[in-house]
């Protein structure tokens, strides 16, 4: 993963510490487990539709993802935002 891409990451990473209730993550972490955030964004656009409220499609993919085991907790709003 190159350098721009992980910055990108931990802005993300500030954003959500910053502007909603949840916590970031260590940075290591987050880029480890980058694949299964990417993993929501892919499978929430196979299923949006017209009209489709993007965030209810985004936050049903990822704690579906969760239940599935295929994203760690703690990424559901990284996935989401």
């Amino acid at each position: 993963m190159n350098v721009q891409h992980q910055q990108r990451i931990a802005s993300l990473n500030i954003a959500i510490n910053k502007f909603t209730e949840h916590e970031a993550v260590e940075h290591e972490f987050l880029v480890a487990h980058w694949h299964e955030v990417e993993s929501v964004l892919w499978n929430t656009r196979l299923q949006l539709k017209d009209g489709d409220d993007v965030e209810r499609v985004t936050r049903a993919t990822a704690n579906s993802a969760v239940q599935h085991g295929m994203l760690h907790h703690t990424l559901v709003e990284h996935a989401v935002l």
